[in-house]
This record gives C-alpha cells, sequence and structure tokens, in this order.
C-alpha cells in the first residue's frame, strides 16, 4: 500500500526471511521490480507479478491488502496510512523478524557447541548472543516509543 517505501526499506526487505516460500517469492520479485523501476503500485505489482507467473499468490495477497481482510491489517500497512506510519510499523515489524531470526540462529549455535565444543563455535554462540541481547533492545525500545 505504500511502494514509495520500498527504497527506504529495500536493505531491510533483502534481509527478511520468510517462511513462506510463495511470499518470499513475492518479496524477490518486488525487489527486482524496484531495481527495474516497474511501477510499484499495487494494480501495476499485480500486473507485473501476474505476468511472472505467480497469478495464485498475486490475488490472493491482493484481495487481504484491499478486500475486507484489510481490517486485518495493522493500522500503519492501511492504505490511509501516511508514509511516515507506515515506515515507522515497517521499522518495529521487522526489528521483531530480525529478532526471532536470530534467536532461531542463537538456538542452532547453541545446539552446534553442544555437540562439539570448539573456540570457533563458542565464539560464533557468543556473537549471536550479543546480537540477541541488543535486537530485544532495539525492539522492545522501538515499541516503548
Amino acid at each position: 500500500n505504500h511502494p514509495e517505501l520500498i527504497h527506504e526499506v529495500f536493505e531491510d526487505l533483502s534481509e527478511l526471511r520468510l517462511s513462506s516460500p510463495e511470499l518470499d517469492k513475492i518479496r524477490k520479485a518486488m525487489m527486482q521490480k524496484a531495481t527495474s523501476g516497474a511501477p510499484l503500485d499495487l494494480e501495476g505489482l499485480s500486473d507485473n507479478l501476474h505476468n511472472d507467473g505467480m497469478a495464485g499468490a498475486t490475488v490472493r495477497v491482493v484481495e487481504e491488502l484491499t478486500g475486507p481482510g484489510i481490517a486485518m491489517l495493522d493500522p500503519f500497512a492501511r492504505p490511509d496510512a501516511t508514509l511516515e506510519q507506515a515506515a515507522i510499523g515497517w521499522t518495529g515489524v521487522f526489528r521483531w523478524h530480525r529478532l526471532e531470526d536470530l534467536r532461531r540462529d542463537l538456538k542452532a549455535a547453541e545446539d552446534d557447541l553442544g555437540r562439539d565444543m570448539t573456540d570457533e563455535k563458542q565464539t560464533r554462540f557468543l556473537a549471536l548472543k550479543e546480537a540477541v541481547d541488543v535486537a530485544t533492545a532495539e525492539a522492545v525500545g522501538f515499541d516503548d516509543t
């Protein structure tokens, strides 16, 4: 609903890990479209994605963004939100997603360290633990503002 925001959040968007392959495919296509200068408004993006063989996924996403499901969207994602509201909302959501990714990475590093205690694995574990602590403070601090 706020295509002009993509260039501001492009780096964050490129780092975003989505568990849904369908949504991840749309994320990658949006990024490619953004770098090619293709229209990113809802209609232009929908047409482009539809032409790229993602008709089913695109129809569902567009329906969620424009149909009755719009009431379930966070207020910052709705079409009537200002660009500033959308940017602030995106930042908060992205920080929580990044925190979840880091927590998964930390758990994997902890398991790996438990199986094979090496200096390298301990260093990775400690670095990830620190990254989780920082990301937690950022996410919680951002929500408090």
